[in-house]
């Protein structure tokens, strides 16, 4: 996959997170293995990314393969001198990187052993990822990742050890992998391949040996490509001799391969692991980093393109420049296109779905939280992110939580992510909002006032402001003068943006002035359809431009060329599309829903009460005609909203609310700590459930055997089902008298092993029907999918409710 241009590498970047061990002594787990031969200055390169690893437990071996450049050699002896970790062996005869490798190999005391030439570039947690990968996925003996080509030629690469026995017929990967060291007790590189490809025979040697590795799906490290590399390397020329080189490997290895190539999996989920809190493992021993009184956990869903994501990039930028440490952890599998752009300012960032299934996360996460000693957690939109609540107080109850949310959505699980804050909030120190109008609506379902806190997303003003120049240069190619007013909508084309809303308005819009203007649309999804039929039955296509998906940086462009901003909404916290619009003085039309009018307001714009889709379209369609027919009128407003936007809401002072609140939570936590805070299993989820009174109330409604006695239970089991059966009989006289939060704790584990869709707690149509289910069914659904170490806990409770 070809690039036009490349995102900044680690050497670029600035490093906002430096990390160091606190180890002083321990055997080193990990040996980084590197063979040299005059790589000169950038060999420097290779050494700022290996030393600045966030695994920080290695030692590195390089072997000098009878170097004669001074840089390299200058290099070499400077490294040695000034690291302990570093050992250079100094071959007596130039033999080449498969021999120089097994050198390396014969020297390491490392149970993993991590392979990277000399002019590579490294992302500062590959080796981490990398070990993690390994530590919890026992069948694969060796790992990579995807790559970045740098240099003479720029590229992504995403290909890997996923093309198992295609192998044969190309080398589609680098040798910069991780392996364990049992691998090299039956497989070494073939010291006679010195013209190149020894990686590849490698690959195909351990897979003749029965090993595998597996290629993460997350760009970890930067492939130099140096021009005429076949002058170098002859067996890569593309031609003759790579064709010849081929063929003998096929010679060697085909016959072998042909039916019985390796294909390890990832490890299964094992009942009963995630949700043991207690359990421990001593990984995080062989990477105790130095903590800092300003560091924060971020759990996200993910990197991608958004408004909310846009919010945590800034919020992120603002926290690194006021000196805190970021680590990310997202929880949702996505191609994170946005995650180079986090990467300028914290390089600490970890793709949960990249190594593990979700049964493991809680693991992922206790191991970074005590590599780390992070002063906070702060959750923003990550539905697992609050099933992991309740762990996260469990096991680390000195470290406060915090959320941040956008909007309310009734539409989903009764309110969406307010609606889990609001239903754990027992577990959370601050809960932090974008509007004063969430603040009230979290409040009036429960939450403390003194514990909502209210900061606005905000916009950058000085990146974001009105270009005349741009915006003839765009009017001129497009073909159309000042006169045409266009109107602008960006979003992703789905109800919640009302498309169908959004071509009414235009059809009546069309009745009051059927010319002099056009609706510019830009963004893409499932409702392009509908509109594009509406568009055709209303005759509007001279009306409507479809701009397609832009980029976040092609659509503040292309607005700049725009005269009204239009977004009839069906929900939104504040919209961020409304505040660049604002930034750059476009006056803005919009719903009055959320916490819009907030910043909108009568002399900035017009927000519309929610209605029918025909009243709605009416309503808008009038007050666009009179911005349309009246330049002057527009230009006012405009103005208008961008002086609020100036005045009022600045970005650079959202991350300095946001630290205050850091620091004032973090300090009151120090106190609280001291009187030794502490939670168990039980009254975590005591908290979860009966805290709240909603929660309560929609326990009690869906779950209609709750407010029923067990004789009642036991009487209603008989009548609706046709078999009653001892396991019935038994669930009904041994689970049924547990106590409440036993069983609604139980749920929650269902949910999580994936036995129940979580949306079982707020819709009947996802749970088990009991007049329609066998008691088979009904015992093995409700009770035996229970972890063993739950059931033994209700069979300790039951034991005591009889005596």
């Amino acid at each position: 996959m070809s690039m036009s241009s490349l995102p900044s590498n680690p050497i670029e970047r600035k490093r906002f997170y430096n990390y160091k061990s606190q180890l002083s002594s321990l055997q080193s787990e990990v040996s980084v293995i590197t063979p040299i031969y005059n790589a000169g200055s950038v060999f420097s390169e290779t050494i700022t990314c290996v030393l600045n690893q966030s695994f920080q437990n290695f030692e590195w071996i390089i072997i000098n393969d009878c170097s004669t450049d001074e840089n390299t050699l200058t290099l070499l002896k400077n490294l040695e001198n000034e690291d302990n970790r570093v050992r250079v062996i100094h071959n007596s005869t130039n033999i080449g990187p498969a021999g120089s490798r097994n050198n390396g190999i014969k020297s390491s005391t490392g149970n993993y052993l991590f392979f990277v030439d000399a002019d590579d570039l490294l992302e500062l947690t590959v080796i981490e990822k990398y070990w993690l990968f390994l530590q919890n996925n026992q069948s694969f003996t060796f790992c990579n990742a995807w790559h970045y080509g740098f240099g003479s030629q720029e590229y992504i690469w995403k290909k890997g050890f996923e093309l198992g026995r295609n192998f044969l017929n190309e080398n589609p990967i680098q040798p910069t992998f991780m392996a364990r060291r049992i691998v090299f007790n039956y497989v070494e590189f073939d010291e006679t391949i010195k013209d190149g490809f020894e990686d590849w025979d490698f690959w195909l040697r351990c897979a003749s040996a029965g090993f595998w590795g597996c290629t993460i799906p997350e760009l970890l490290y930067w492939y130099r490509r140096t021009p005429n590399i076949s002058e170098k390397w002859k067996n890569w020329d593309m031609g003759e001799k790579m064709q010849r080189f081929q063929n003998v490997l096929k010679e060697k290895y085909a016959q072998k391969l042909r039916y019985s190539f390796p294909d390890p999996k990832p490890d299964e989920f094992r009942r009963g692991h995630l949700i043991n809190p207690k359990s421990d493992k001593s990984a995080s021993l062989n990477n105790l980093l130095k903590d800092s009184d300003k560091n924060i956990f971020l759990i996200l869903p993910w990197l991608s393109m958004g408004g909310a994501d846009k919010f945590n990039l800034d919020l992120v930028k603002g926290l690194t420049e006021l000196g805190w440490k970021i680590t990310i952890i997202t929880t949702q599998p996505s191609e994170n296109a946005w995650m180079p752009l986090f990467l300028n300012y914290t390089s600490d960032i970890f793709v949960l779905p990249n190594y593990t299934n979700p049964a493991y996360f809680f693991d992922y996460i206790k191991y970074l939280t005590k590599t780390r000693k992070p002063s906070s957690y702060l959750i923003s939109n990550s539905e697992f992110g609050y099933y992991l609540a309740p762990l996260l107080k469990y096991s680390f109850p000195d470290i406060p939580l915090l959320d941040y949310n956008h909007m309310e959505e009734e539409y989903w699980n009764n309110g969406g992510h307010p609606q889990q804050s609001v239903i754990h909030t027992a577990l959370f120190e601050r809960h932090i909002v974008s509007s004063q109008h969430l603040k009230k609506w979290m409040i009036k379902r429960g939450v403390k006032e003194e514990k909502v806190s209210t900061v606005y997303t905000a916009i950058d003003c000085t990146q974001n402001k009105p270009n005349l120049s741009l915006r003839e240069e765009l009017r001129t190619k497009w073909g159309v003068d000042e006169h045409l007013c266009i109107i602008a909508f960006s979003g992703r084309l789905v109800p919640q943006k009302q498309p169908e809303v959004l071509i009414e308005t235009i059809r009546e819009l069309k009745k009051l002035q059927d010319n002099g203007f056009v609706l510019a649309v830009i963004g893409d999804g499932p409702d392009r359809i509908l509109m594009e039929n509406l568009i055709a039955k209303y005759d509007l296509e001279n009306l409507i431009w479809f701009m397609g998906e832009l980029s976040n940086t092609e659509t503040l462009e292309t607005l700049q060329a725009c005269d009204v901003y239009f977004l009839p909404s069906q929900w939104e916290g504040i919209s961020l599309a409304i505040y660049e619009a604002m930034a750059i003085a476009l006056p803005i039309v919009g719903a009055d829903v959320g916490g819009q009018k907030e910043l909108v307001t009568y002399n900035e714009g017009y927000l519309i009460k929610k209605g029918t889709i025909q009243e709605e379209a009416k309503n808008y369609a009038t007050i666009l005609y009179s911005l349309v027919i009246d330049p002057a009128k527009r230009k006012k407003t405009g103005q208008n909203a961008k002086i609020r936007v100036q005045s009022h809401f600045q970005l650079d002072k959202m991350p300095v609310q946001i630290e205050n609140i850091l620091t004032d939570v973090i300090d009151n936590h120090k106190l609280i700590a001291k009187k030794e805070i502490s939670f168990s299993l039980e009254q975590v989820y005591s908290l979860l459930f009966f805290e709240r009174t909603l929660a309560n109330k929609l326990w009690a409604d869906q779950h209609k055997f709750n407010s029923k006695s067990t004789k009642d239970i036991a009487a209603t089991s008989t009548q609706t089902h046709t078999i009653v059966n001892e396991k019935i009989t038994w669930y009904h006289e041994n689970y049924e008298p547990l106590p409440s939060w036993y069983k609604k704790g139980g749920h929650v584990l269902k949910i999580i092993y994936r036995k129940k869709d979580w949306r079982s707690i707020y819709s009947n149509k996802y749970k088990l029907n009991p007049e329609k289910a066998s008691g088979e069914q009904w015992y093995r659904e409700e009770y035996d999918s229970l972890p063993d170490w739950y059931k033994a806990i209700g069979a300790n409770l039951l034991k005591k409710k009889v005596k």
